[in-house]
């Protein structure tokens, strides 16, 4: 139970990664609703001295309502300088329609793997590749292709290299290294 809420407060208090609209909204949400706990909590504990603490659990809970803000920018495959608009008034209106509303990037990107709503296809196979004789466009093409599922994020640098050796070996007949 508590390595479940310790990883819960690291996945709060996190930028890295993305996360989809539900889970955006149902965070905000769940929040939000935890700050009026807090509030109804201090007020009828501590009365106008609870001011103090409210204050703390208000700043725990915006700082953690930018880390999901920027997991939510990081799923448009943006920068997280955009979190600044949150901050200017009239903008900031415009800017939490958009994390509700706007979908995110369909597969991977520059953040991390795919989206909530992407399911991961099976691992990419040897079978396209060029056999012993081919000409050089083959061989480009079979690295341009190896290139793309690398820079996608579904090889990893070793099976990069890996394929890439594959590739020659193939299309040159030579087996040394």
């Amino acid at each position: 139970m508590v390595a479940n809420r310790q990883g819960f407060v690291r996945e709060l208090f996190n930028s890295d990664g993305r996360i989809g609209r539900m889970r955006y909204f149902l965070t905000i949400l769940g929040l939000s609703c935890f700050y009026a706990f807090a509030a109804l909590l201090s007020e009828l504990i501590a009365g106008p001295s609870g001011a103090v603490v409210l204050v703390v659990v208000a700043l725990f809970l915006v700082s953690a309502q930018m880390f999901a803000a920027v997991k939510r920018i990081h799923d448009f495959n943006t920068s997280a300088w955009w979190l600044i608009l949150l901050w200017i008034p009239v903008l900031n209106i415009i800017m939490g329609l958009v994390l509700l509303f706007r979908p995110g990037t369909d597969g991977y990107n520059r953040f991390d793997g795919p989206g909530e709503q992407f399911e991961v296809q099976e691992e990419p196979s040897w079978s396209s590749c060029p056999t012993k004789g081919t000409s050089d466009e083959s061989l480009e093409e079979g690295l341009r292709r190896l290139k793309a599922l690398f820079d996608r994020g579904l090889l990893t640098a070793e099976a990069y290299a890996d394929g890439q050796a594959k590739l020659l070996t193939a299309v040159t007949g030579d087996n040394t290294k």
